[in-house]
């Protein structure tokens, strides 16, 4: 998935009926936020994270299961070493581009993360490039 928050990642995903990791819910079920609140978590914290995420999507490799990572994946600096470790693993990547308004995105997450660093993952989102992946879909997310 690639999207800003607010864009509907999420929800597309539960739409296709496939698994999703996402480091948002792994940080509610570790009690460090609660849905629709900003995590405000330390380092160690973040590190859990990591290390549950990286957990279930070997789980999820080991069962040989189709899944979608339900982050932002905007960052080109974060995205490209993911990717590579999912070809590792043998997956075909698809790649899931949320096509939502900057508005959209902004209105949905008012509360939660500051506007400026929406619009920064916002225009991050001109980083990706869809050759990056082995398939590209761009999604509408209003």
């Amino acid at each position: 998935m690639l999207g800003c928050p607010g864009s509907g990642k999420s929800t597309w995903v539960k739409s296709q009926g496939i698994p999703g990791i996402s480091r948002d819910d792994i940080r509610i079920e570790l009690g460090y936020c609660k849905e629709g609140e900003k995590f405000l978590g330390d380092k160690a914290q973040e590190d859990k994270v990591t290390e549950l995420h990286e957990k279930r999507l070997a789980e999820l490799s080991d069962a040989g299961a189709n899944f979608a990572l339900d982050n932002t994946n905007v960052n080109p600096y974060f995205r490209k070493p993911l990717l590579k470790k999912l070809r590792e693993l043998g997956y075909h990547v698809i790649g899931v581009k949320m096509c939502t308004s900057l508005e959209t995105c902004l209105s949905r997450r008012a509360s939660q993360i500051p506007e400026e660093v929406v619009k920064r993952m916002y225009k991050q989102m001109d980083t990706i490039d869809p050759t990056e992946f082995d398939e590209f879909i761009e999604a509408p997310g209003e």
